[in-house]
């Protein structure tokens, strides 16, 4: 009797040792899938799309300086003609707080026509923006555009998706904060394992239509 309880606790700690060790890979096995799918600006391969990612507005509602970078490369994505459209995605939960404008706005003051900037209001989270590309601006394969230590967990949602991503780098200087930025992804990584495999979040379906500057879009 007390060899079976034995081999039962033996068991059951190898099971909870190998639950344990996947747990503590998890980051590595996301950063191992989407390193090689990181190529650089100038020699990415064109697409139609490309998805910048929300990253702060300061003060003054202008772009962070992480925004700004991921802007500057989409601009320079599409002055190289590596991309006809770029989808802007980020919070605009609040009246007062809009990134997709403060983006649009960016971009259009660096040479890009509105025309080509298509705005996902509904991007709080970088799983509710690669969920969204897909599911509500149908996009099937694109370009992702922010900092190389966020693109692994893009790259990897924007995947789980449904969509044939390679990602290119807006790391283009050194950020305040970069530290505790780098620990919190950690975090993250965890974090989207587990929307994706287990807790599926529900993402603000809609159009992806427009909305007047100030607004809050119900959609």
């Amino acid at each position: 009797m007390f060899e079976k309880i034995s081999n039962k606790i033996i068991a059951l700690a190898i099971v909870a040792a190998g639950l344990f060790v996947a747990f503590l890979i998890t980051p590595i096995f996301i950063v191992i899938f989407s390193r090689d799918r990181i190529v650089d600006k100038s020699a990415v391969s064109a697409r139609e799309y490309a998805l910048v990612l929300g990253a702060g507005l300061n003060r003054s509602g202008e772009p962070s300086d992480m925004l700004a970078d991921r802007l500057d490369v989409a601009v320079k994505l599409y002055k190289d003609n590596k991309i006809k459209k770029i989808i802007v995605s980020g919070d605009n939960s609040t009246v007062d707080y809009n990134e997709p404008v403060a983006m649009a706005k960016y971009l259009v003051a660096n040479g890009v026509p509105e025309s080509a900037i298509l705005r996902d209001y509904a991007g709080r989270r970088t799983y509710d923006s690669c969920l969204r590309l897909k599911r509500v601006w149908k996009v099937d394969e694109a370009i992702i555009v922010t900092q190389t230590y966020h693109l692994y967990r893009s790259l990897w949602l924007c995947e789980k998706s449904g969509i044939d991503s390679v990602g290119v780098s807006a790391s283009l200087r050194d950020y305040q904060g970069d530290f505790m930025r780098y620990v919190r992804e950690i975090a993250a990584l965890y974090r989207a394992w587990f929307d994706v495999f287990i807790y599926h979040p529900k993402y603000i379906p809609g159009n992806g239509a427009e909305f007047e500057e100030g607004s809050k879009p119900v959609i």
